[in-house]
C-alpha cells in the first residue's frame, strides 16, 4: 500500500513537472520581444496636419484595461481577484468611454496606458477600437507592449491570454509614431509572462516651425528600482535630444514612481530627480488628488492606500496653465486621469 501511494506521489508530481516545463517552453517558444524601435501605423481622421495655436491640452489615463474598478481587488497586490465577471468590465469599459467623450471637446491629446485589445482579463473588449471609436475625429497611434499566449497564474484560476498596449490620440496628425523599447528586463521566467516596458514617441508639426513631442510612458512596477532607472535615463537621452533641437517635448504616463516637488518625505525616496530630465523642466502634477490605489481590496476611501504615480513632464519651452487630477473615486481604474493645459513658448533654458 505504501509503495502505491509513493508511485501515485511520484506520478502526480512528475505531472505537475512536466506541465510547467510545457508552459514555460510555450511562453519562450512565442515570447513577444518588442523590437527597440518600431514605426507605429499612424491612423484616425484629423484633418490638422499642423498644431495652429500655442495653447494645448492633455490627459493621461492608466485605463486598467476596464477590470480594475472600484470593486476590485487583485492577486498581483496582494487581493484575490484574477479577472472581474463581464458585467463589471463592461461598466468599466462603458465608465472610460463616456468619461473620455465628455473630456474630448476640450482635450487636444489622449495619452492612455493598459489598453486591452484581445484579452481574457477584458473578456476580449478591443478597447483601442473602442475609444476610437468616440475619438473619430482624432489620429491615433497604437504601441503594443504585452502579448502573452498564456500567463499560467493563479494555477487555479489562470490569467491567459493577454495582449494590450498604450495608445495616443490627438486633434492633430501626427509626423511620426515611434514606439520604444526600454532597455533590461525582470529575471527568467518572469519576464515572459510580465509586460514589456515601452514608451511611445509621437512627433507633430507646430506653426512656429519648431516640433510637438509627445511621449506616452508606462513605466516599469514590481522592480527594486533598478529597471526604472535605466528607464529614466532612456527617457531623459530621448527627451534632451529633442529639446536640444528646438522642439516642445510633453512626457506623460504611469510613471509608478512618484513625481519631483511632492512634500511627502517618505514618498521623495521613491520620486524621480529633481533635475529630471535637465535644469529647467517643470514636473506637472496635482497634489490635491490621488492617481492610483492599491488593489489589496475593493476601494475603500477610509482605508485604501494610494499614491500620486501619474503626471507629466514638460521642457522649459512649455509653460504649465494648469494641472487636474479628474476625482472619480476610482470608479472605473485602479488610476485617476490627469488633465494638463500648457502654452507653447518660444522661450528656452541654457541647459
Amino acid at each position: 500500500m505504501v509503495k502505491l501511494l509513493f508511485k501515485i506521489l511520484v506520478f502526480v508530481v512528475l505531472i505537475i513537472a512536466v506541465y510547467f516545463a510545457a508552459i514555460l517552453t510555450y511562453a519562450w517558444w512565442t515570447d513577444f520581444i518588442p523590437e527597440k524601435t518600431k514605426q507605429l501605423e499612424l491612423l484616425g481622421n484629423s484633418p490638422n496636419a499642423v498644431v495652429d495655436k500655442d495653447t494645448i491640452s492633455f490627459v493621461s489615463w492608466n485605463i486598467g484595461y476596464g477590470g480594475l474598478g472600484e470593486e476590485s481587488d487583485f492577486f498581483y497586490d496582494g487581493g484575490e481577484t484574477v479577472t472581474m465577471p463581464i458585467d463589471v468590465v463592461e461598466k468599466n469599459v462603458a465608465g472610460i468611454i463616456n468619461t473620455i467623450a465628455g473630456l474630448k471637446d476640450n482635450i487636444d491629446f489622449f495619452l492612455l496606458q493598459e489598453v486591452d485589445v484581445g484579452s481574457k482579463r477584458a473578456h476580449w473588449i478591443d478597447q483601442f477600437d473602442k475609444v476610437g471609436d468616440v475619438l473619430a475625429d482624432f489620429s491615433s497611434s497604437f504601441g503594443k507592449n504585452y502579448d502573452v499566449e498564456y500567463i499560467p497564474i493563479p494555477p487555479l484560476d489562470p490569467m491567459g491570454k493577454v495582449e494590450a498596449g498604450i495608445a495616443s490620440w490627438s486633434k492633430y496628425k501626427a509626423q511620426e509614431s515611434t514606439r520604444y523599447a526600454f532597455e533590461g528586463n525582470y529575471d527568467f521566467p518572469f519576464y515572459l509572462f510580465f509586460l514589456d516596458r515601452c514608451f511611445m514617441l509621437n512627433r507633430y508639426k507646430t506653426k512656429s516651425g519648431q516640433d510637438l513631442v509627445v511621449i506616452n510612458t508606462h513605466n516599469s512596477a514590481y522592480d527594486d528600482g533598478s529597471l526604472k532607472e535605466k528607464q529614466l535615463k532612456q527617457l531623459k537621452d530621448a527627451a534632451m535630444q529633442e529639446y536640444q533641437k528646438g522642439n516642445y517635448v510633453i512626457i506623460g504616463g504611469d510613471w509608478n514612481q512618484y513625481p519631483s516637488g511632492i512634500s511627502d518625505e517618505e514618498k521623495k525616496t521613491y520620486a524621480i530627480p529633481t533635475d529630471f530630465p535637465g535644469e529647467g523642466w517643470t514636473c506637472s502634477f496635482d497634489p490635491s488628488n490621488a492617481t492610483n490605489r492599491n488593489l489589496l481590496y475593493p476601494y475603500d476611501p477610509k482605508t485604501s492606500k494610494t499614491g500620486l504615480i501619474d503626471f507629466f513632464v514638460v521642457s522649459p519651452n512649455v509653460d504649465v496653465l494648469n494641472v487636474n487630477t479628474k476625482d472619480q473615486q476610482f470608479k472605473y481604474s485602479d488610476h485617476q486621469a490627469v488633465e494638463m493645459t500648457v502654452v507653447l513658448t518660444n522661450e528656452r533654458n541654457s541647459n
